[in-house]
Order: C-alpha cells, then sequence, then structure tokens
C-alpha cells in the first residue's frame, strides 16, 4: 500500500469483512454447525437449509438494528425460520447451536494487511476510526478479539453514537467520539444557543408586566421549571421506546427538542411588548 494522498486527516473503516475475516471463520465454523443441525433433524436437506439460513440474515439482522430483537433472539428467530420446513427449534438444538457459535468471535482473525495499513495511516498522521453496526458487546469483543481496538484512534457502534452506518450522522459521531474537544465545542454551542433567548424572556416580562412584572416572570419560570421536571421522563421514555435500537431512541430525543424549540420560535413570532397588561396609570 502507498502513502495516503496529502491532505487526507482521518479515515473511517468498516470492520467485519473489511478489517475482519467475519466471511473466513464462518466457513470454518459452518461444518459444525450444519452436522449438529443434522444429528438433530435427520431428514434436513443441508444445501437448502445453508441457502435458507443465509437468505435470512439481512431481514432478521435489520430487526436486529432496529430493536425489535435481541442479539440472542436475532440468533434464534432466524436459526427457527431457516429450520421450519424440516422441523420446530427447541431449546436444546438452539443452546447446542449457541456454544458452537461462539467460535464464530472466538476464532475472528484480522485480514492478513489490515493491522499494517492501520498502522500506516496513524504513522502518516491520519487518524482512524472503526464504524461498526451490530451490538454493543459483541462487537467490541470482536475488536478486541481481533486486535483492531488497539490500532485506531475510535470506535463508533450504534448503540454508543446514537447513529448507525449508513446515516450521515454515524461518520460524524465517530469523528466527535476521536476528537472530545470538537464534541465539547458542540455541546458548547447548544448550551448558547438555548440560554441566548433568557435575556429577552426577561427583558419581555418586564416590559409588559409593569407592576405585575413579578407575578409575569414568576409565571413563566413556573413552565421553565415544569417543563425542566417533565423533559427527562419524556426523554427516557423515547429513548426506549425502540427496544434495543438505542440510536434511534436518542434521535427521537433530539427531533422531540428541535420540534419544541421550533414551536418556541414560532410562538415568540406572534407576541409584542409594546402592549403591556395594564395600561399606564393616566398622569396626576
Amino acid at each position: 500500500m502507498g502513502r495516503p494522498a496529502a491532505g487526507v486527516r482521518g479515515v473511517v473503516f468498516d470492520f467485519d469483512d473489511t478489517l475482519a475475516d467475519a466471511t473466513g471463520v464462518h466457513e470454518r465454523v459452518w461444518p459444525a454447525v450444519a452436522a449438529l443441525i443434522a444429528s438433530h433433524v435427520p431428514h434436513l436437506d443441508a444445501e437448502a437449509f445453508l441457502d435458507r439460513y443465509e437468505s435470512l440474515m439481512e431481514s432478521h439482522y435489520d430487526r436486529l438494528l432496529l430493536g425489535e430483537l435481541d442479539f440472542q433472539g436475532f440468533r434464534r428467530e432466524r436459526l427457527a425460520a431457516a429450520l421450519s420446513p424440516w422441523a420446530e427449534l427447541d431449546d436444546v438444538l438452539f443452546d447446542a447451536y449457541q456454544r458452537l457459535k461462539v467460535r464464530v468471535v472466538d476464532e475472528l482473525c484480522a485480514h492478513p494487511d489490515a493491522v499494517a495499513t492501520l498502522r500506516l495511516l496513524r504513522g502518516a498522521g491520519v487518524k482512524v476510526g472503526v464504524l461498526t453496526n451490530g451490538p454493543s458487546e459483541l462487537q467490541r469483543r470482536k475488536l478486541a478479539v481481533t486486535g483492531i481496538d488497539a490500532e485506531v484512534d475510535a470506535i463508533g457502534i450504534p448503540g454508543e453514537l446514537g447513529w448507525r452506518k449508513p446515516a450521515a450522522g454515524a461518520f460524524a459521531a465517530v469523528l466527535l467520539v476521536r476528537d472530545p474537544v470538537a464534541a465539547a465545542v458542540c455541546l458548547s454551542v447548544i448550551g448558547f444557543a438555548t440560554d441566548l433567548g433568557t435575556p429577552a424572556m426577561w427583558a419581555f416580562g418586564q416590559d409588559i408586566g409593569g407592576r405585575n412584572v413579578g407575578a409575569v416572570v414568576g409565571w413563566a419560570n413556573m413552565w421553565g421549571n415544569i417543563g425542566a421536571a417533565v423533559s427527562p421522563l419524556v426523554f427516557g421514555f423515547l429513548s426506549r421506546s425502540f427496544g434495543a435500537d438505542v440510536a434511534v431512541g436518542w434521535q427521537a430525543a433530539f427531533v422531540a427538542c428541535a420540534v419544541v424549540q421550533l414551536l418556541a420560535a414560532v410562538a415568540a413570532a406572534f407576541i409584542s411588548s409594546s402592549r403591556p397588561l395594564e395600561p399606564d396609570p393616566a398622569p396626576r
């Protein structure tokens, strides 16, 4: 591999079948899995079963990423669906299958040139990240087994980032993971923008309140306190509303924040500080 192109500051890699030989380990482990299934289902058509098993991967994995299934549920439903023309999946077979599938992680290896490529990039001053969909615990274990976790500057996993591939936000989030200063700057901008309107609220209360300014500002402040009390409950509910897919849940929470801010901006367009609650008393 040659030197990285001039101006390249960072590269984000996929993990499975890019840096790690996921297909290779599957091919090594599959004969043992097939033999196990055949021992429990003697009339199994092995080729047809493999075709069904592989064809069901994407649809069931999408359900895993959406939080409709946890990882064990993903494995169980995929295997059950693949076996359905020949037999029903029972607990004994599934438990044995699970024990064999541990090898898929334990025997996973990085591609021959993967580590050398990562070291070359980092040696040239290029920051390197990994962005991988899948359950956090599983993906981090695979990264550790292959040694890739020690060779990169940042690791992005949907449940930890709030985004998943192929969303552009997932790639941006990996860059923030790599650069805590950038993350701090973004949070500071949010805080600045949120508090920027506070002086206007207090000034508005004084302008329209007159001698009742205490009641007006107190009324507005009361609703702010109610919002502060309710928002953790709402955001907690939204973050859990999509099952195990924390990424989508927190996206929904941030979208809810954005909608509320937009509604506040629209409402602000219909108020005027030139109309006090009570007219000024006539001069004596």
